[in-house]
């Protein structure tokens, strides 16, 4: 939640001693711009953003022509 209090199944640590902590409004707060952090990120991690990008003349890219798990041994460092 932050770098001072720590979540675990809905309670709530002191980070540094481990000993529980009462639930209060930063911690709220914190809490929930955690989760909308999180969910943005998943949108970003499990979405395609670049097919809402479509600007005149744009070509789209055809992904399995491309390859990246492998370098190209031809090219130094």
């Amino acid at each position: 939640v932050s770098p001072t209090v720590t979540a675990l199944n809905g309670k709530y640590y002191d980070t540094t001693t481990g000993k529980p902590v009462e639930f209060t409004d930063e911690i709220k707060q914190n809490e929930q711009m955690v989760q909308k952090s999180l969910k943005y990120s998943d949108q970003v991690v499990n979405g395609d953003l670049l097919r809402f990008y479509t600007p005149e003349g744009f070509t789209p890219v055809d992904r399995s022509k491309y390859n990246y798990n492998h370098r190209d041994k031809n090219k130094t460092k």
